[in-house]
Order: structure tokens, then C-alpha cells, then sequence
């Protein structure tokens, strides 16, 4: 278990793919190269 965190510098195509519902992240690691885990991202 952890915590991951960071930041990032959006363009307006990814802003709108989170106010869509229609961005995502996918964890990869040495196990799983194809990826551990999924999970939606949205704007509050």
C-alpha cells in the first residue's frame, strides 16, 4: 500500500475528456505490464 501523487498540465482536449467521463488512468507494474489497475477520472 501508498500514496502516489502529482500534477499535471491539462491542453482543453483532456479537460474535456474529464468533464465527459471519458478519461481514465491505468496502473502498470513489473507484474502486470498489461495493467494492475483501472479507475475513471472525473472533474468535481
Amino acid at each position: 500500500s501508498g500514496v502516489i501523487s502529482g500534477s499535471a498540465t491539462v491542453n482543453q482536449s483532456v479537460k474535456d475528456a474529464l468533464a465527459q467521463g471519458r478519461a481514465y488512468f491505468n496502473l502498470h507494474t513489473t507484474v502486470h505490464g498489461g495493467g494492475e489497475i483501472r479507475g475513471q477520472l472525473g472533474a468535481p
